[in-house]
C-alpha cells in the first residue's frame, strides 16, 4: 500500500488520538488492570506515568484521588519524598490513605527523618486506611507510636508493625521488650486487621477486640513449653470473638534449650465458631496440644511450613475435626 508523508503522520497520530478520546470509565479499567497498588509489592509511580500520557489522561488522573493516596517512605533521601507526597496528599482530596514506612529513611539522621514524616502524615490521620511500619529501628518505632497514643484514626482498618531485623549475619531475631501502645486515649473503631511481628502484643489484644484478622510472630519459644502456648492461643480466641483468620508464627527453640512436658495436663476446651482460617507455625508438640484444647467447627489450618510457603488456598484444606 503506497504511503505518503501525510499518511505516515496520520498513522503516528491515530494511536494518540484514540487514547485521548477514551471515556473515563475505560481509563479506570485500563488503570486498575495495569496497576499494582502496592499493598503487597509496594507502590510504583504509576499515577505519574498515567498523568503524562496525554492531556486527557492527565485530567483523568488528577481527578482520581485514590491514585495519589498511597504513600511509601522507603527512600534513603527523605526530602524528595516529603515534597512529592505533599503534592500527592493535595491530589488525594480526602481519599482513604495507605501509608508504608520502611527502614531506609533511617540510615542517617533517623530521628530528624521520622519527625519529618510524622509532620506530614499526622494532619491526615482521619483518612488513614492502612498503616505499616516495617523493620525500622526500635527508637523510631517508639517515636512513631508514641505520637499515636492520644489521637483517633476513625477510618483505619489495617495496622502492621514489624520489628527491626538483626544486623549481624546468622543472628537469631528476638522479641523486643518495647511496648507499642497506639490509641491509648483515642480510638480506631474500624481496625479489623492487625499484624505484630517481634513486638509484645498483649496490649493490642485487650485494646482492639473487634479484630477479624490477626498475625502474630514471637521469636522466642516459650520456655514453659506447649502448655503456655495452648493458654496463649485460648486467651487470644477468648479476647477476639469476631476473629476469622489467625496466623501464629514462632521460630523453634535453639537446640537443647527446650524440653517438652512429658504429660500435658487436662486443659479446658474452648469453642470459637467464627474462626475459619488457622495458620500454625509452631513445633509439632504445640500443634497437637493446641488442637486438642480447641473446638473450631469452621476452621482450616496450615500444618507445615511447606504448606505455608506454597500458599495453599484455604478452601483446599480439610476442616479441623
Amino acid at each position: 500500500m503506497p504511503t505518503s508523508g501525510d499518511t505516515e503522520i496520520k498513522i503516528r497520530i491515530r494511536p494518540h488520538h484514540a487514547l485521548s478520546n477514551i471515556p473515563y470509565d475505560i481509563f479506570l479499567m485500563i488503570a486498575f488492570f495495569c496497576w499494582d497498588d502496592g499493598k503487597d509489592k509496594y507502590y510504583s509511580d504509576f499515577p505519574i506515568i498515567a498523568s503524562h500520557v496525554c492531556r486527557t489522561w492527565r485530567r483523568y488522573a488528577l481527578d482520581t484521588g485514590v491514585f495519589w493516596a498511597i504513600l511509601g517512605f522507603r527512600q534513603a533521601r527523605i526530602h524528595p519524598a516529603i515534597i512529592k507526597y505533599k503534592v500527592w496528599l493535595e491530589r488525594a482530596r480526602g481519599s482513604p490513605l495507605d501509608i508504608f514506612i520502611g527502614p531506609h529513611p533511617f540510615k542517617k539522621a533517623s530521628v530528624k527523618h521520622a519527625k519529618a514524616i510524622i509532620r506530614l502524615i499526622m494532619p491526615h490521620i482521619s483518612h488513614w486506611r492502612s498503616f505499616r511500619v516495617d523493620c525500622v529501628p526500635k527508637k523510631i518505632a517508639r517515636l512513631i507510636f508514641d505520637r499515636l497514643r492520644d489521637v483517633s484514626a476513625p477510618m483505619l482498618e489495617t495496622l502492621k508493625v514489624v520489628a527491626e531485623r538483626p544486623r549481624r549475619p546468622f543472628q537469631r531475631p528476638i522479641t523486643t521488650r518495647c511496648n507499642l501502645k497506639p490509641f491509648v486515649h483515642g480510638e480506631a473503631p474500624n481496625l479489623i486487621e492487625l499484624a505484630v511481628v517481634g513486638f509484645p502484643y498483649d496490649y493490642f489484644l485487650t485494646r482492639f477486640t473487634k479484630l477479624q484478622v490477626l498475625q502474630l510472630t514471637k521469636f522466642e519459644f516459650s520456655q514453659a513449653g506447649e502448655i503456655e502456648n495452648v493458654k496463649s492461643i485460648q486467651r487470644i480466641l477468648i479476647s477476639l470473638p469476631n476473629l476469622h483468620t489467625l496466623h501464629i508464627h514462632c521460630d523453634p527453640p535453639a537446640l537443647g534449650r527446650h524440653s517438652s512436658s512429658p504429660r500435658l495436663p487436662q486443659l479446658p476446651r474452648i469453642s470459637h465458631p467464627s474462626l475459619t482460617e488457622l495458620w500454625i507455625r509452631l513445633p509439632e508438640e504445640s500443634h497437637d496440644a493446641i488442637l486438642s484444647c480447641l473446638d473450631l467447627p469452621r476452621a482450616r489450618y496450615f500444618l507445615s511450613l511447606a504448606q505455608l510457603e506454597a500458599a495453599v488456598r484455604p478452601h483446599l484444606l480439610l476442616p479441623l475435626s
